[in-house]
């Protein structure tokens, strides 16, 4: 998907930078479902071109985001926001409780990054997972609490809530 498009001169211009809001609002949106074959394919190319580079995890905005730069060597500090964003895409895709593994682990990922506070900050280090910039980012603590719901509504959806379907 494009991250932008404008019309100058009668001329359409497009920006095609890898950009995952632009993926998210399609998804959040619910412009295209999340199986469909483009949405599928964005996810991979998020994944191998804003995640898979980053040591410590975590997905970056855009390609060459240079807001808190702290290297060219991947495309941007790994945010919560835009981590969070892609977990709520995975809630909705599950179909099994298995599929929710890769979901515990972003979430667990959060966690681990979050201040003994609790506190989160809007990005982190792409190599040693420190916090940078603006914190506490009420952002990203909402993006955690909203996925945190999504997670569990799906549970619930997918019948293995042992609160709403206790077990014998």
């Amino acid at each position: 998907f494009d991250k932008l498009i404008t019309v100058e001169d009668g001329v359409l211009e497009k920006d095609s930078t890898i950009d995952i809001s632009a993926c998210f609002g399609i998804f959040k949106f619910g412009i295209l479902p999340v199986d469909d074959p483009r949405m599928v394919r964005a996810r991979e190319v998020l994944r191998t071109t804003l995640h898979d580079p980053i040591q410590t995890g975590g997905y970056a905005r855009y390609e060459h985001d240079a807001y808190y730069e702290v290297t060219r060597d991947v495309p941007g500090n790994p945010w919560f926001i835009t981590t969070l964003w892609m977990v709520q895409y995975d809630i909705k895709c599950a179909k099994t409780e298995e599929d929710l593994a890769r979901v515990n682990e972003e979430l667990l990922w959060v966690v681990n990054r979050a201040l003994a506070s609790g506190i989160l900050s809007e990005q982190i280090h792409p190599y040693t997972g420190e916090q940078l910039s603006v914190s506490p980012l009420t952002w990203s603590h909402a993006e955690y609490v909203l996925t945190v719901i999504a997670y569990l509504e799906r549970l619930e959806e997918l019948g293995v809530c042992t609160v709403c379907y206790p077990v014998g």
